[in-house]
């Protein structure tokens, strides 16, 4: 859950707080300020069907701030099942270490929220591997929940619950079974194969569904023994176009033998160019593993888009002049390719590559109407990135970007908001030394940004933030929510607000 939050740039924002010690005098709207603070504040606690006490909920979670804890108490005591996992989620995120109370788990009785609960931890870095395996022992724990635990610990030199896997290959839910199929596989017992071929022969109404869990879990969780399976279901005549091509990536990604050829008699076969050019982009993605001169039917195409992936592939392949060629790539404004080329740089380019990609998907936001809002995402993904990644670099690259006479108001932004959902140490710097912006909604960013490093702020910086969190400037509740949290740290109101949000709701 905690990184399956949406991507708009008005609506998320990710941001650590900084040491706020101190508090300033209230500014003359102190009191319609915390009142819009207690009302954005008490959002968090009111389940709706949009959805947006979720995005409220990750905004504040993303602070990491101690003082949060009794708002995440109530949470954790809800009976909405999403709500206690935002609790929990929050307490672990703001505790020190930071790592989930097991104690608490016990009153978790929803076996879906607990796995969801569990899996966000574990990609977060919340829950340790003593921890999992202690977890393991408890008997009355859903085995579903224990096998989510398993796909983390199955890569441990100690590996003690191959009992729980035979047993789950009886299990009465395919997703179980083949996932404990799957584990068994990579443990290396020949009869996981055969209990992972047998999904594809099952009249489950959901098969298909949970191959497409099974492929992408291997493919994240780098399940290299599943390249047989993959590749058969890759040319399983009646399976749906798209989980065949999400096995086919399985199968290249594993090096299973056959792959190569059958993405070649795919892509000589396909008689249209969105077809090839989706077989091009597949290719792309496994372009760290595979051979560069699979790329050459791309790179003699006569479709620019194909050829510069042919190229871009092959550099990646090869590891020759792969900044280029993906800058180049990049300047196609493919959406997709483009949102490849950010996860590449961000998890797998060398740092002096991924440092000239991310600069150039920054610039690729100028351009036509068409994909504007992607590539708006783009930005913002690619700047918090390059703060991430090298914080002294992304100074020196942004801030002439940010300064330039001509800049775009709206790149400004998101280059900002890039800043903010940073979850790397203080991002003001980045913008510390800048000029005061002329646009408006900027100004607010960037006090943003200060309001969470400084342990002051001057009576005018009270009177904007005060603004923003009473909806002045149009900001997003995910931003004004955070404003409001920053303007009660800052004009010494935390328990005076939370005791308001607190007594205004039930347990």
């Amino acid at each position: 859950m905690g990184r399956l939050w949406a991507r708009s740039i008005g609506l998320v924002v990710i941001a650590t707080a900084a040491s706020l010690a101190g508090a300033a005098a209230p500014d003359s709207a102190d009191a319609a300020t915390t009142e819009s603070a207690v009302y954005l504040l008490r959002q968090t606690l009111q389940v709706g069907s949009d959805g947006r006490y979720g995005r409220l909920l990750r905004s504040l979670r993303h602070l990491a701030d101690p003082q949060l804890a009794p708002l995440y108490e109530r949470l954790a005591v809800q009976s909405h099942p999403t709500l206690r996992v935002h609790g929990l989620l929050g307490l672990a995120e703001c505790s020190t270490p930071r790592e989930v109370d097991l104690t608490r788990l016990t009153e978790l009785h929803d076996s879906v929220a607990l796995a969801e609960l569990l899996s966000a931890a574990l990609d977060i870095d919340l829950l340790t591997t003593d921890q999992a395996r202690q977890l393991m022992t408890w008997t009355d724990l859903d085995p579903g929940v224990k096998l989510v635990l398993a796909t983390h610990l199955i890569g441990e030199p100690r590996f003690e619950y191959t009992s729980l896997l035979e047993e789950s290959l009886s299990s009465p839910k395919l997703g179980q079974r083949g996932l404990a199929a799957m584990l068994l596989l990579q443990l290396g017992r020949p009869e996981g194969l055969d209990a992972l071929m047998a999904t594809s022969e099952s009249d489950d109404p959901q098969r298909d569904q949970v191959r497409q869990m099974l492929l992408r879990t291997a493919i994240q969780l780098e399940y290299d023994k599943v390249a047989p399976w993959a590749a058969a279901v890759s040319v399983e005549p009646a399976a749906a176009l798209r989980l065949r091509l999400l096995a086919l990536q399985a199968a290249l990604r594993f090096g299973e033998p056959s792959a190569g050829e059958t993405w070649r008699q795919l892509y000589e076969s396909s008689e249209d160019e969105a077809a090839r050019t989706r077989l091009a982009i597949l290719l792309l993605q496994m372009s760290q593993w595979v051979r560069a001169e699979m790329f050459e039917p791309l790179v003699a195409s006569e479709n620019e888009l194909i050829r510069q992936i042919g190229a871009a592939g092959r550099s990646i392949a090869t590891g020759e002049q792969v900044a280029e060629a993906l800058r180049a790539l990049v300047r196609l404004q493919h959406p997709i390719v483009n949102s490849w080329v950010l996860g590449y740089a961000k998890r797998d380019a060398p740092p002096a590559v991924a440092q000239a990609v991310l600069l150039e998907l920054i610039r690729a936001y100028d351009g036509p109407s068409r994909n504007l809002a992607q590539r708006l995402d783009n930005a913002v993904a690619a700047a918090q990135t390059l703060f991430e990644l090298d914080a002294a670099a992304a100074k020196q690259a942004l801030l002439p970007v940010l300064s330039a006479a001509d800049a775009d108001k709206t790149l400004v932004q998101a280059i900002l908001l890039g800043l903010i959902r940073s979850q790397a140490q203080d991002p003001y710097q980045v913008v510390e030394s800048l000029a005061p912006l002329q646009d408006q909604a900027a100004r607010g960013l960037v006090l943003l940004l200060r309001a969470r490093r400084e342990h002051r702020l001057s009576e005018a910086d009270l009177r904007d933030l005060g603004l923003m969190v009473r909806g002045g400037g149009g900001f997003q509740d995910t931003l004004r929510i955070q404003a409001a949290w920053l303007y009660a740290r800052h004009t010494g109101q935390v328990k005076t607000v939370l005791g308001q949000v607190l007594s205004s709701t039930g347990s």
